[in-house]
């Protein structure tokens, strides 16, 4: 099995069994020349590969991609909002890959239903949740709460309320923090973690969350931490009286189903998938 990171940046970790192809240009190159290199690393790979199938995950960009380098067969992973957010140029792009791609999978009902109405066949579209590993949850597992805290490096003694996904407008930070904010006058012990991209840097988003912080006056109640690697993560659910997702828009995040297989409740937006009969 081969991976080819399109997105710079995005590296991941390595995965046992898999040999893993880098983005064909650094982080910060202009975007048009990125999907342009895309292109043609994607097809170069394919050429030397030739491989029986071909997965891309998210439909923008990367099922786009393959779609414009003509690799076939190919599967499309569609992930949420790149396809139920697209503006009018976006959903250009999901339309070319819900035509053209050979199958698509999402994790809700109400996804598949968005790539049909972008042109999809309905024989084409397969309902396909994503898993959560028991492996993965064991070593978390095997702790306290307390002792899961002190191993992501969060104090202890503390109600551990855990936002995960970022800092990005989608994800409705604002909420978060203003609810901790009520929450402090009943739960004075509570604290709000938020784990963004690069919490010291002066990103937008979480620029953002530090000024609401301060205008709210919450001190110490609100921290951003830095993304814990896959493994950590658990032990960041754990540690957690709650997790928090409440985005604007979404397919089934695997996040939450990934807290409640280690006995975390979740907080979670009212968007479609949490009324569907199989998440129900």
């Amino acid at each position: 099995m081969h991976a080819l990171h399109l997105v710079p940046g995005e590296a991941g970790e390595p995965i046992p069994g898999v040999s893993m192809h880098p983005a064909p240009l650094a982080a910060g190159s202009r975007l048009r020349g990125v999907w342009l290199a895309g292109v043609v690393a994607a097809k170069r790979l394919w050429r030397r590969l030739e491989p029986d199938l071909v997965h891309s995950h998210q439909v923008v960009p990367c099922g786009y991609l393959c779609e414009r380098a003509g690799l076939a067969p190919h599967v499309a992973t569609a992930w949420g909002s790149e396809v139920l957010m697209a503006g009018r140029g976006a959903r250009r792009l999901v339309a070319r890959v819900a035509r053209g791609a050979e199958l698509l999978t999402a994790d809700s009902q109400h996804l598949l239903d968005a790539l049909e109405r972008s042109g999809a066949e309905r024989e084409r579209l397969r309902w396909v949740p994503w898993g959560v590993s028991a492996a993965w949850r064991e070593p978390a597992l095997a702790v306290s709460p307390a002792e899961a805290a002190a191993q992501i490096g969060l104090p202890a003694g503390r109600s551990i309320v855990l936002s995960h996904r970022g800092t990005r407008d989608i994800y409705r930070q604002d909420t978060f923090v203003r609810a901790i904010a009520e929450l402090r006058g009943r739960a004075p012990q509570v604290l709000g973690v938020i784990v963004a991209l690069d919490p010291s840097a002066e990103g937008e988003g979480a620029r953002r969350v530090r000024e609401l912080v301060a205008e709210l006056g919450l001190g110490d109640s609100v921290v951003l931490v830095p993304p814990y690697p896959h493994d950590r993560i658990a032990f960041a659910y754990r540690a957690a009286a709650a997790v928090v997702s409440v985005p604007e828009s979404d397919s089934a995040p695997t996040s939450v189903f990934e807290g409640f297989s280690l006995g975390t409740p979740a907080i979670v937006s009212d968007v479609p998938w949490v009324t569907e009969p199989v998440h129900s």
